[in-house]
This record gives structure tokens, C-alpha cells and sequence, in this order.
């Protein structure tokens, strides 16, 4: 069953507003992870408890976020805009990353070091899409548009 263009560009759109969306509430949260960070104070133990709970959400934002630009990076046939999302994810996961690296380094024994490590393999697997997406659209803009993927253009 072939989709019709209309619909696949609507889902298109839908899909970039959702990310969109995921973005700002993911800089909130960590924003909010931040000045948690800032504030606690290591020594008490409700302190950990308080931080873990933003950290989890950043981590699950992160996880969410990857699931949501793969299905979307997908759906494009331009390669180009599909490295384009990958790389505002990377963007995503390198402000976490940061606040992350903070966080573990001031409360070395709440959830931010096992999200800190999480984060960088879901950032790890971004790069390596966008630098797949990158390649493909550079190859892309290289080759003859007379040509069809698989011919060699030799007579």
C-alpha cells in the first residue's frame, strides 16, 4: 500500500512540531537540573533524592527524544534534512551531557553518573547517524541526477 505524498509530508510536519516540543520541554528539565545541582547540598540525603528525580526525567527525555528523531529522520528523503535533525539532537544531548557531567561530579553517588553514561551512548549513536546522513548527502549531491542508485553511468 503506497502512501499518499500528502499524507507522508503531513506526518512529516507533525513529527518535526513533536520533536520541537520534546526539545523545550527537554531544556527545561534541564534547566531545572541545573539549579537543582546548584542548590542541593550533596551532604543531605533527601538532596540526592531531589536531583535524582530530575535526572531520571532528563534521561528518559533523552531516550524518548532519540526513539522519536529516528522514526522522523527516516521518513525524509533527503538525507540532508535528516542529518539536520540528528544533529539538533546532538545539541540536545551536549547540553545534558554538560549538567549531567556537573551533576555527577558534586553528588557522585545519585543516578546522574549512570545517566551521564546513557546520554553519551544515545549522543554516540546520534553523531554516527549524522555522520551516515551527512556522507549519504554529500554522495547524493555528487551524483548526476540522470542516474538511478545502482548505475555506474558508464555506457
Amino acid at each position: 500500500m503506497r502512501r499518499r505524498p500528502i499524507i507522508v509530508e503531513q506526518t512529516k510536519q507533525r513529527m518535526t512540531n513533536c520533536l520541537d516540543i520534546m526539545e523545550q520541554v527537554g531544556r527545561c528539565e534541564i534547566k531545572e537540573m541545573q539549579r537543582s545541582c546548584e542548590t542541593l547540598d550533596p551532604a543531605l540525603p533527601d538532596s540526592c533524592r531531589e536531583l535524582s528525580t530530575h535526572v531520571k526525567t532528563v534521561e528518559a527525555l533523552v531516550i524518548s527524544s532519540h526513539r522519536v528523531v529516528a522514526y522522523t529522520a527516516v521518513q525524509f528523503e533527503d538525507p540532508k534534512a535528516a542529518a539536520d535533525l540528528w544533529r539538533e539532537y546532538m545539541l540536545f544531548c551536549e547540553d545534558a551531557l554538560n549538567c549531567l557531567r556537573n551533576a555527577k561530579e558534586k553528588f557522585p553517588y545519585c543516578a546522574a553518573v549512570n545517566a551521564y553514561d546513557v546520554t553519551l551512548d544515545y549522543w554516540e549513536s546520534a553523531k554516527e547517524r549524522f555522520h551516515e546522513n551527512s556522507q549519504d548527502a554529500e554522495w547524493q549531491s555528487k551524483t548526476p541526477s540522470t542516474l538511478s542508485p545502482g548505475q555506474s553511468g558508464k555506457p
